[in-house]
């Protein structure tokens, strides 16, 4: 894909930056998985805040570590 004339980048290819608040607690919650206990991470945010890319790092850091799925949902908002 380009933007006048030059290559955007993919998520992955974008470094990935300050969010060392969310990562404990995605990693906490994998190893808790991992050991037999079911767990659910949801991203939840405003417009723009980095939630497809921080969901993109988790499922990718997720399948290095032999995972075998993770699924990944959009809710679409919609007016009452």
């Amino acid at each position: 894909m380009t933007r006048l004339g030059r290559r955007v980048p993919r998520a992955w290819e974008i470094p990935f930056v300050a969010r060392a608040a969310e990562m404990p607690r995605f990693h906490a919650a994998f190893e808790a998985a991992r050991r037999g206990y079911g767990r659910a991470v949801l991203l939840i945010g405003d417009h723009g805040s980095g939630k497809t890319r921080l969901g993109d790092q988790l499922a990718r850091e997720a399948a290095e570590a032999g995972a075998g799925a993770a699924e990944r949902g959009r809710r679409k908002e919609t007016d009452p």
